[in-house]
């Protein structure tokens, strides 16, 4: 379990009364994880376009 700041729930989002710089942790990783994920398979399809024009 990740340590967060007060007033945040486990599931990462915060709270209403935080202040706007508080990051939502677990959003922005899984925001990071799908871009990550869409550059692999973009760059995959991109290879398989060179392999069989």
């Amino acid at each position: 379990m990740p340590c967060l700041p007060p007033g945040v729930p486990p599931w990462g989002h915060p709270c209403p009364s935080s202040p706007p710089q508080l990051l939502c942790h677990t959003l922005a990783a899984a925001v990071h994880l799908g871009v990550q994920r869409w550059k692999l398979w973009f760059r995959s399809l991109i290879h398989l376009i060179r392999i069989h024009p």
